[in-house]
């Protein structure tokens, strides 16, 4: 079944193929909301390909970078709203690790910063 008006043609396939994806991203943020340890894991694979991308000698690798720490942002406050989903939800267990898991993640990101600051040339050698 195709229904057309104009340029624009629409099938049965797209609308339950978008149906699908929705399912498929609930799953995920279901997933990654009821895990203790999931949020954490997801910041701290970021911050590794965070430092990989950042120490590239390539230059459009920096653009990345950058997209990357915004994400890696977008992953702590992850690692909070889990937490506090976690306490709304009664799963005590689970916020506590995930709310411990918040500063092993800030010290983290420190040692990565500062091994950044000491070894990266945009860092020791300005222009």
């Amino acid at each position: 079944m195709t229904r057309s008006s104009g340029c624009y043609t629409e099938t049965i396939y797209t609308v339950v193929r978008s149906e699908e994806m929705k399912i498929r991203f609930k799953q995920i943020l279901t997933l990654y909301f009821n895990s203790w340890w999931f949020p954490a894991v997801f910041f701290l694979a970021e911050l590794a390909v965070f430092t990989r991308v950042t120490l590239s000698p390539w230059r459009p690798m920096h653009a990345l970078a950058r997209v990357l720490f915004d994400c890696l942002v977008i992953a702590f406050l992850g690692i909070l709203s889990a937490s506090i989903w976690n306490i709304i939800k009664k799963r005590w267990v689970k916020a506590v690790v995930n709310l411990v898991m918040l500063p092993v993640c800030v010290v983290a990101t420190f040692f990565v910063f500062d091994f950044l600051m000491a070894v990266s040339p945009q860092f020791t050698h300005p222009d």
